[in-house]
């Protein structure tokens, strides 16, 4: 029987900012194609967790495995996509929503090398997919929040990469832009075959789309299946002992409404 290596792996990781101790003895496995949210309050480790992951945060203790690899080894190779949190962008600034896909390509060719007809391939066929290829002349700024994640993650697709990674990717969305979002996710993951690992504090939104849920606040308390997770003592330890899933109904008519 072959062994399935999977596409994140940490063990037994310790993180420390000076004496001060972030994230405690986590371990956690994510397999190829897999969703998963890193779910828990402000302040939990969770981005510190994406940092370590990418090979931007030394771990004081434990190891992190990227296909078996060091995460700094694959660094370099376009392996990982990224949508950073608090994309804020000038509404002003004069850029469109091609040039914003750009500069994903630009980062493999350097500023003063004109893109390749491939490039040009790639950046249309991403905007394909995240159905924004008629936008492709607006511009960004003129927007919505749930076209921008859209044209923020063709931009991450451009680098071809294995892992997509996302830093709260639905804030400052409304629920029906949350749920097209989402669903763009699914999507992408069994088109592209691609792993995403997300972080977000809203585990009863994300519960409805993810194949797996991490629960942290500096230790690992839940890793599992979502509809596991609510009858899971350690619910009580990441959020509180008053903590209740609110799930949002897509079908919602006052939601259908603001379509």
């Amino acid at each position: 029987m072959n062994h399935v290596i999977p596409a994140i792996e940490l063990s037994g990781v310790w993180i420390r900012y000076g004496q001060n101790v972030l994230l405690e003895d986590i371990n956690l496995k994510v397999e190829e194609k897999e969703i998963i949210s890193i779910v828990g309050p402000n302040g939990s480790g969770k981005s510190t967790i994406l940092k370590c992951i990418m090979g931007f945060k030394d771990t004081f203790r434990g190891s992190i495995k990227v296909f078996d690899r060091d995460p700094k080894e694959v660094q370099q190779s376009g392996i990982f996509g990224y949508l950073p949190q608090g994309n804020h962008h000038d509404i002003n600034f004069p850029i469109d929503v091609y040039s914003v896909v750009a500069m994903a390509r630009y980062s493999k060719r350097g500023l003063f090398e004109k893109l390749k007809p491939a490039d040009r391939d790639i950046i249309d066929g991403t905007l394909e997919k995240v159905e924004m290829a008629d936008f492709r002349k607006h511009h960004f700024g003129s927007l919505s929040g749930g076209q921008k994640q859209r044209v923020l993650i063709a931009r991450a697709l451009a680098t071809r990469p294995k892992i997509l990674i996302l830093d709260e990717p639905s804030t400052g969305l409304d629920a029906v832009a949350q749920d097209r979002f989402y669903e763009l996710l699914k999507t992408l993951r069994d088109s592209e075959g691609l792993t995403i690992v997300m972080v977000s504090h809203d585990i009863g939104t994300v519960s409805r789309v993810v194949d797996r849920l991490a629960c942290v606040k500096q230790r690992l308390h839940f890793h599992g299946r979502p509809e596991d997770c609510a009858s899971n003592e350690s619910l009580a330890k990441v959020f509180g002992k008053n903590t209740y899933f609110i799930s949002h109904d897509k079908n919602c008519e006052t939601c259908m409404d603001r379509k």
